[in-house]
């Protein structure tokens, strides 16, 4: 047992669970069997939480605060804008419909692929976006068609011919883009960008093939009140109609240049903040507060400090190889300490048995404590002997762990290094693994930069 794994008070303790199969090909009845331990230990009384990648597959609330909170804002602006209950919640029904069979596919395909807590809220908040937009292109066209008094029917297939084409065009683009994703052929990511684009397929496929329903059950219930009692009258008015659109547009054919400039500008003071952005994977400090990922993150934080949430594995390699002589000097030096104890020992003891001998009174005494002392003595230099032998069975690693371990001495003391532990070694010495574990927590530039440090460096010459 690794003693820094465990706090202070001894109360608290990690225990680092290393799987037999690689990243992402484990089966879901190794995960399940983990949990069934973990179970058995909380039931003896112990407070018993996991975290890392293994354990950030599905979140169990796909449509959280923000995603609600995003669809009853969108609902309001398409009211103001409709004036319409009915066409202001047909573009939210479909995109809620979308992400729902979307999430129904997921969580379907649990036991055959693995995901992250983030990829449920991609798909969402696409599913959202695009579902809310394709069906807005279809519905304003199909409003327009119809207050330029062409029939339900007619407008329902003209604006299906026109905006549904478009539609279908962008989400084939857009799926596309999150496709190629797979390229990077990185597990989590694949999935992430294959999920994102099914939400996208669904939203366009239920716009296009939904809005027609749509539209013949709602009738004029899609327009606003003016809007119909205007067709009523038999004036139909067509919404491009409006002048204030008519000038701005006129504005911008006349002034070319000047529109271009100012969009230009526009663009550029709205992307300031992209010169600040800090991009990073999600870990376990950004799960739910009630989840068993958060609560591991700040049992961690709290009793060992933030940086051993973000354990760092730095391979050595091209390490000189040992020779016989520094396996000489190491062997030697684990001769001396030994003997250097064993000379401690010998000094108490013999010091102990001189108090007896003084004390004794009768030659007889002062016999069996000589005879006494010769055997320990006896006892001694076997003990020696076997410890001599443990040293030989041992020195063969502890030499090949020699140089890694100056390795690790050097980036022990690389600035916000907390410590560092060498993990593996190759059979030959020649190469090695290190757990290096920062002061700064996963999503500190602190750890970034250290990161940086730590790939760019030459040890053997720089360090």
């Amino acid at each position: 047992m690794n003693p820094s794994a465990i706090s202070q008070d001894g109360k608290v303790a990690i225990v680092q669970v290393q799987l037999a199969e690689e990243p992402g090909s484990s089966e879901p009845v190794t995960l399940e069997e983990i949990d069934i331990s973990l179970n058995r230990l909380r039931e003896s009384g112990l407070t018993v939480e996991k975290g890392g990648d293994l354990v950030n597959n599905f979140s169990h609330n796909p449509l959280g605060a923000g995603e609600l909170i995003g669809v009853g804002v969108a609902l309001i602006v398409l009211l103001v804008l409709f004036g319409s209950l009915v066409a202001a919640g047909l573009p939210i029904l479909t995109s809620v419909l979308a992400i729902g069979l979307t999430m129904a596919g997921l969580f379907s395909l649990s036991g055959v692929i693995e995901t992250n807590t983030t990829t449920p809220a991609i798909a969402a908040m696409l599913g959202i976006a695009v579902g809310i937009d394709y069906s807005l292109f279809i519905i304003n066209r199909y409003r327009s068609l119809v207050l330029e008094g062409k029939s339900y029917k007619e407008a329902s297939g003209k604006a299906l011919a026109t905006s549904g084409s478009a539609v279908i065009f962008a989400a084939a683009t857009v799926v596309v883009a999150l496709a190629a994703l797979s390229i990077l052929q990185i597990p989590f990511i694949t999935i992430m960008g294959l999920t994102a684009a099914v939400a996208v397929t669904l939203a366009a496929l239920l716009s296009v093939t939904l809005m027609p329903v749509w539209f013949r059950l709602g009738g004029n219930k899609l327009l606003s009140r003016r809007q119909a009692d205007s067709l009523k009258g038999g004036e139909p008015k067509a919404i491009t109609d409006s002048r204030r659109w008519e000038k701005f547009g006129s504005f911008v054919i006349k002034h070319p240049v000047s529109i271009i400039v100012l969009s230009l500008v526009a663009v550029g003071l709205m992307s300031i903040p992209a010169v600040s952005l800090e991009l990073g994977m999600p870990t376990d400090q950004h799960a739910p507060a009630d989840s068993t990922e958060s609560r591991a993150y700040k049992l961690i934080s709290d009793n060992f400090g933030e940086g051993n949430n973000a354990p760092l594995m730095v391979v050595v390699e091209g390490l000189e190889p040992v020779s016989d002589e520094e396996i000489a000097t190491l062997k030697q030096q684990k001769i001396d300490e030994l003997d250097n104890q064993l000379a401690q020992k010998a000094t108490e003891m013999k010091r102990q048995f001189e108090q007896r001998l003084q004390s004794a009174q009768a030659p007889a005494q002062q016999m069996a404590i000589a005879q006494e002392l010769a055997t320990t003595q006896a006892k001694g230099a076997a003990m020696r002997s076997e410890a001599i032998s443990k040293i030989d069975s041992q020195i063969n690693m502890a030499g090949k762990r020699l140089h890694l371990m100056a390795v690790a001495d050097k980036v022990e003391a690389t600035n916000n290094v907390h410590s560092v532990l060498p993990a593996l070694v190759s059979s030959d010495g020649r190469s090695g693994v290190l757990q290096v574990i920062p002061n700064s927590g996963p999503s500190d530039q602190e750890t970034t930069d250290l990161v940086t440090t730590l790939r760019s460096a030459d040890i053997q010459n720089e360090w």
